[in-house]
Formats: structure tokens, C-alpha cells, sequence
């Protein structure tokens, strides 16, 4: 960021599992790093994949929400969910959020994610080989997009 990066694409986060509920919404110390770099790069847009638990057990008693967990949580940042691919836009009905994505709010009443993008039946490059791609679903499919 220091040397003009202007955008970087952030697909991995915290195993949710192994997180304590206070974990979920809260800004801990690496959303503030982020903040503070990106304070510092003001031209430098990071962009951060919400999460895929919201249908896990890993924070009972939330509906689904309250899900999205450090990095993702920092406020000068590009936090991306996934949405259903749309492929006949009438108005903002037509867009159906994925049943895995993240979404908040945080802790202290922020909405995340900042942005939706298609994340569900994703053609992509997978592992295997040079020329190997498949149908992928994830908020790491919709932060790149």
C-alpha cells in the first residue's frame, strides 16, 4: 500500500469455529490495523470476502446475523456478501442474498457487508491444473467479482 497498491482482494478469514461468540461483531485490534493502514494509503481499498457461516451453529441465538468477524469488521474497508447470480434485474426484489453469506450488523450498529456481488454457481479457476475451472459458491467468489 505504502508503494501505490490501490486494491487487493482478502478471501480468508477466521475459522468460525474456533471463535468465541463476544468474537462475532466486534472490532478487535486487526480491524483497527487495517483502518490505520488504510488511513495512512488513503488510495488503498482493501477488499474483504463477509464470510460463509451464517446457516453454522457457530453463534447461536442470532438469527443469522452478527456474523462478520475482524478484519472484515474495519471501517475503512470493502466488506463484499454473496448474492444469487441475477440474470433478469427489475428492481432491488430481484436480488436474493445467498444462504451462506455473512452479514452483520457490527457491534456498534455498522451495516456489513458494505456490498453485495454475485457468490453463488461462480465459474472460476480452481486447483488441479493450469486450465482446471469449475462452479464455486462464496463470499470469495463475490469479493473479486
Amino acid at each position: 500500500a505504502g508503494e501505490g497498491l490501490l486494491v487487493s482482494n482478502h478471501s480468508y478469514g477466521y475459522l468460525a469455529t474456533s471463535l468465541q461468540a463476544w468474537q462475532f461483531g466486534y472490532y478487535d485490534s486487526n480491524a483497527a490495523n487495517w483502518d490505520n493502514l488504510v488511513y495512512n494509503a488513503p488510495y488503498y481499498l482493501p477488499c474483504f470476502a463477509a464470510g460463509n457461516d451464517r446457516n453454522t451453529s457457530v453463534n447461536p441465538g442470532t438469527g443469522g446475523y452478527d456474523l462478520i468477524t475482524g478484519r472484515g469488521l474495519a471501517k475503512n474497508v470493502l466488506t463484499v456478501g454473496a448474492v444469487n447470480i441475477q440474470t433478469n434485474y427489475v428492481d432491488a426484489t430481484s436480488v436474493v442474498m445467498s444462504s451462506f453469506s455473512c452479514w452483520g450488523p457490527s457491534d456498534d450498529g455498522r451495516i456489513k457487508p458494505d456490498v453485495v456481488g454475485a457468490g453463488v454457481g461462480i465459474f472460476s479457476s480452481i486447483s488441479g491444473s493450469d486450465n482446471a475451472y469449475g462452479s464455486m459458491n462464496g463470499t470469495s467468489m463475490a469479493t473479486p467479482n
